[in-house]
């Protein structure tokens, strides 16, 4: 298990427990908010900010963390 794999799966079942859907791609996981104008990606193999990062562009789609 990767270092920042529960992160992610928190990460993904707030999202889903949101309204969000997810589609599996082959560099992770896709997102897409309720309102389905919002889309993002969350890698396998996150960086150092990724988290930080992800939360914003979620926000944007009006994730509540």
């Amino acid at each position: 298990m990767g270092k920042h794999t529960k992160q992610i799966n928190a990460l993904r079942k707030a999202a889903a427990d949101q309204g969000w859907t997810e589609k599996p791609i082959r560099a992770g996981w896709m997102l897409f908010s309720p309102d389905g104008v919002t889309k993002v990606t969350i890698h396998k193999t996150p960086g150092d900010r990724w988290y930080a990062n992800t939360i914003g562009e979620m926000r944007r789609g009006g994730f509540k963390d």
